[in-house]
């Protein structure tokens, strides 16, 4: 593959480090680490790798593969390193949980848009559990802990001195063969002996069950959680939730069985509600400060009134350039809102200045209008051409700066085309209803 700079690999299970903790490994486990030629377009490329890797490892008859994107883009910056889609399924029952997610697998993969779905490995490895028959053994005169400490000297051997250095001691461990060791039904055949010259099978005080042994137990407000995580392609995340929604609807689920949203779409939930807050709180700073410099609650509204319409131009630059409305996007929002009052703030000052060197209010509004058209269209003009090359999104990192500009370049171009009429418009109409001398030559 052209994209395709280096290629590593790593087979089996890692070293307990503490990155070893965070992916699941093990003897069956291959982790391919996939390095791209650095390129403006490399979340494109990345899909088109995967496009073609995934035919290819699906012919591979009992193999699961899943995939992860590491980087540096809005998704590492802003999210939690969880996975864009991801569902909790809650029980207190861990297996209510195992079945229900078991059930959701089988579902989910249907959905349109939801790829390289895979669930928690909260259970581990298929495994034999030996246990001993108490009982039996005691009635044959047998210690349980010595038919322990027999089995287990068959299976992993028996230390049995110990060679000793200057600095370390090495022990020396006495054992069978490894393929005698690997082979349960002759370690269980082994003759043991129980008085008299007679010899029973030890298998015969044992009981073997299969099972898979919890590999870790993740808990949600003190109820088991297993996450099943995947990746969005094609389709906005909100639209595949809908779907996922209906197909939990349809899954028989025992009592006590919960659903908990996560990845991209809690993090975006809970962005947006802590950013609609500061743009609350940021519209509201602004016009307390404005009612502190002019003095007057009537002035700092009509300069608030531009916020509105700075927020509508964010919207229409984005729904036109086909920007979606994220966290970036917000963040340029908070910003506009201190800089689309900017020109307001200098009509309005201007208009007051004016009327109190005696001239009349509608005067004063034309005269200020007239005064303060080009700095605020050359202030405005230098800013919008400077955003111009973020908005197109020349350069690495265009997958944050985009967002950030078009949402700028957007509302302040609309705020400042209406601030140069709906400012003095407003203006006119409040003072001339509210100001008794808005004619005379006294000042307001």
């Amino acid at each position: 593959m052209p994209e395709v700079a280096t290629v590593f690999s790593q087979v089996g299970q890692t070293e307990r480090t503490l990155a070893a903790l965070k992916d699941y490994t093990a003897a069956n486990t291959v982790r391919l680490r996939v390095l791209l030629h650095p390129a403006r377009d490399g979340a494109e490329r990345m899909a088109r790798v995967k496009d073609r890797l995934r035919p290819r490892l699906a012919r591979l008859a009992g193999t699961v593969a899943t995939y992860h994107d590491e980087g540096i883009g809005l998704q590492e910056i802003l999210a939690s390193g969880e996975a864009p889609f991801n569902l909790g399924v809650v029980a207190e029952h861990a297996g209510d949980a195992v079945s229900v997610a078991e059930e959701l697998m089988r579902r989910l993969p249907g959905v349109p848009g939801l790829v390289d779905l895979e669930m928690d490995r909260v259970l581990g490895n298929p495994s034999v559990e030996v246990s001993i028959d108490r009982e039996d053994a005691l009635r044959h005169g047998l210690d349980p802990d010595t038919l322990a400490r027999e089995l287990q000297a068959r299976v992993q051997g028996v230390v049995a001195t110990t060679f000793n250095e200057v600095e370390q001691r090495i022990d020396i461990a006495v054992r069978l063969p490894l393929e005698r060791r690997r082979d349960l039904d002759g370690v269980l055949a082994s003759p043991v002996r129980v008085g008299e010259g007679l010899t029973v099978r030890l298998g015969s005080f044992v009981r073997l069950t299969e099972g898979r042994p919890v590999r870790e137990v993740v808990r949600r407000d003190q109820r088991r959680q297993i996450t099943l995580s995947g990746d969005v392609q094609g389709r906005s995340l909100s639209r595949i939730w809908q779907d996922v929604e209906r197909e939990i609807a349809a899954v028989d689920k025992p009592a006590g069985v919960g659903f908990v949203q996560g990845g991209e779409q809690e993090e975006i939930t809970r962005s947006f509600r802590d950013l609609g807050w500061a743009l609350l709180l940021s519209a509201l700073l602004v016009y307390m400060i404005l009612a502190a410099q002019f003095e007057s609650f009537v002035d700092p509204l009509i300069i608030t009134t531009v916020l509105p319409v700075g927020v509508l131009g964010a919207g229409l630059a984005c729904a036109i350039s086909g920007q979606s409305i994220n966290i970036i996007s917000l963040i340029g929002l908070v910003a506009l809102l201190g800089i689309s009052v900017n020109d307001a703030i200098v009509k309005v000052s201007t208009i007051r200045q004016l009327r109190e060197e005696g001239m009349s209010g509608r005067a004063a509004v034309l005269e200020a209008g007239r005064l303060r058209f080009r700095p605020i269209m050359m202030t405005n003009l230098t800013t919008v051409l400077g955003l111009i090359p973020m908005a197109i999104g020349l350069g690495t990192g265009a997958q944050v700066q985009r967002p950030l500009a078009v949402t700028i370049l957007g509302g302040l171009t609309i705020s400042t085309v209406v601030t140069l009429f709906l400012t003095p418009t407003l203006y006119e109409i409040l003072h001339r209803r509210l100001d008794r001398d808005y004619e005379g030559k006294a000042g307001a």
